[in-house]
């Protein structure tokens, strides 16, 4: 959510509810055109933005964002192909829940810090997550315009973030990984036995490379750097998921769904 954004193309229409959000012409006046950024300065219209349901909201942050670090395209026009994109996938997902029958479940969201769970012990049946890529992405920077909606102190945010925490790469390397050691540790011990955490990690070697001074074909990815600390700690590796990443070929071109399994106890 909120990562660099390329080029969007959808060959699925748009829902009709949603086209006037699109066009900018929403009749409750909620939402002013993506063309001006300048909103976040605004409360009156950091008012506006709230009102606007959120599929729309987050695509019209995204755009906001994506303007702020690269000139290559308008955020009014980044804004209608993120939707579309948004729009799409929602689609499809509803499109298969119907097809297999699903219920959709009900969440709740906390606040917390991944490595101090506020959950008990072997009480979690399954995990699913996607850690930073180590310091491949400013994440603070990367969805500023989403933060400081939230009213979030970024230089706070940026001190304590994992992947961020430190001041050479180097530093920050070695603060990730001491970091997602905890994080890891975390999920063993909310895990029942048996149960699995699906993890979504990016390779990474490209800056990977910059720390060791090697070449980034030689280094050892951000995958298997999780796959060992995982098995350290109790979560056995059972299968890897590889997808190649459209848009990032300067920063990262791979990314993995890993899935670990709890360890059974010999009790169980």
């Amino acid at each position: 959510m909120g990562g660099p954004v390329a080029e969007v193309n959808s060959e699925d229409p748009v829902p009709s509810e949603r086209q006037d959000l699109i066009a900018g012409t929403d009749p409750n006046g909620a939402y002013s055109h993506p063309s001006i950024p300048c909103f976040l300065g605004s409360s009156a219209e950091f008012s506006n933005i709230l009102s606007v349901p959120g599929e729309t909201r987050l695509a019209y942050l995204d755009s906001v964002g994506f303007a702020e670090r690269s000139s290559r395209q308008k955020p009014n026009v980044q804004f209608r192909g993120i939707l579309e994109k948004y729009a799409a996938v929602t689609r499809r997902i509803q499109n298969g829940m119907a097809a297999l029958d699903l219920v959709t479940g009900h969440a709740q969201a906390q606040r917390g810090d991944a490595r101090c769970l506020p959950l008990a012990a072997s009480s979690i049946d399954g995990i699913l997550f996607s850690p930073p890529y180590s310091f491949a992405v400013d994440y603070v920077e990367n969805d500023a315009p989403h933060l400081r909606l939230m009213g979030a102190n970024l230089d706070e945010l940026r001190e304590r973030m994992v992947g961020l925490r430190g001041r050479s790469l180097r530093e920050k390397f070695d603060a990730y990984i001491k970091d997602m050691q905890q994080v890891l540790t975390e999920c063993v011990r909310v895990l029942r036995p048996g149960r699995c955490c699906a993890i979504v990690i990016g390779t990474n070697r490209n800056q990977l490379g910059k720390v060791f001074d090697q070449d980034p074909a030689e280094v050892e990815g951000l995958d298997l750097q999780m796959i060992r600390l995982a098995e350290a700690v109790g979560l056995n590796f059972v299968r890897r998921f590889e997808r190649r990443i459209v848009g990032l070929a300067n920063t990262m071109r791979d990314e993995d769904i890993l899935l670990l399994r709890k360890e059974c106890s010999r009790s169980s």
